[in-house]
C-alpha cells in the first residue's frame, strides 16, 4: 500500500489538463471534476464506515512510526486503491503480510 502525502492543486481556469500514461492529455470540465470529487467523497464515507478497532490500532501505529497524525494516515489509507488489502489481512485465512510504503515529498519553492 502506498501512502504518499501530496498537495492539492488549484486551477482557476474552467478546464484542467491531467497527464495520462501516454503522450495524450485528458481535459476535464468543471462538471466532470465535480462528479469525480463527489465519487471520492462517497468512497471515503463507505470505507470509513468499514473501519473498526483493528484498523484504528493499525492507523495509530503507522502514525506513530511515520510522524503523521492519525487523521492524515486514515485519509491516505481509505483513499488508496489497494484499501481492500487491509481487509484481506484481517480476514481469518487472509494474507499474513501487509506492507506500507511512505515517502515524504520535499517541498520545492521557486523564487522569481
Amino acid at each position: 500500500m502506498n501512502i504518499v502525502p501530496g498537495s492539492a492543486t488549484t486551477v482557476s481556469s474552467p478546464t484542467t489538463s491531467i497527464p495520462s500514461t501516454g503522450k495524450k492529455s485528458t481535459v476535464l470540465s468543471n462538471e466532470t471534476r465535480k462528479e469525480m470529487a463527489k465519487q471520492v467523497k462517497v468512497t471515503k464515507e463507505e470505507r470509513r464506515s468499514q473501519l473498526d478497532t483493528r484498523h484504528k490500532y493499525l492507523i495509530s501505529k503507522l502514525a506513530d512510526g511515520i510522524g503523521l497524525t492519525e487523521n492524515e494516515v486514515e485519509d491516505f489509507l481509505i483513499l488508496d486503491e489497494k484499501f481492500s488489502m487491509v481487509g484481506d489481512f484481517f480476514a481469518p485465512d487472509g494474507s499474513k503480510k501487509l506492507l506500507f510504503f511512505y515517502q515524504e515529498i520535499p517541498q520545492v519553492y521557486l523564487t522569481l
